[in-house]
C-alpha cells in the first residue's frame, strides 16, 4: 500500500495573487499604473521648453541649498551656544 502524501494540490485557487507585486523597499508608496506606452503619445499634455526646464532645475537646486543652509547655520548657532555655556 503506497503512502499518501499529506498536501495533495487539487487546483482550487484560494486567493489569486497575479495582481500582487514585489513588495517596495521603502514601504507602501504609490505604485504607478502600467499604462499603454501609445496612450502617452496621444495625451495633450504640454511639453516643457528647454529654458523651463532649466529654470525648474535651478529652482530645486536653490531651494536645496537654502534648507542646507539653514542647517548649517543653526548647527554654527548650536556650536556657539554650548561653546559659550560650557567654557565659561
Amino acid at each position: 500500500m503506497a503512502k499518501k502524501p499529506s498536501w495533495e494540490d487539487d487546483g482550487r485557487t484560494i486567493a489569486d495573487m497575479s495582481g500582487v507585486e514585489h513588495p517596495s523597499l521603502f514601504g507602501h508608496l504609490p505604485r504607478k499604473k502600467r499604462s499603454d506606452p501609445e496612450a502617452h503619445e496621444n495625451s495633450e499634455q504640454p511639453t516643457m521648453t528647454k529654458e523651463q526646464n532649466r529654470a525648474y532645475i535651478g529652482g530645486a537646486l536653490l531651494a536645496g541649498l537654502l534648507i542646507a543652509l539653514v542647517f548649517i547655520v543653526a548647527g554654527a548657532i548650536a556650536i556657539a551656544l554650548m561653546l559659550a555655556v560650557w567654557t565659561h
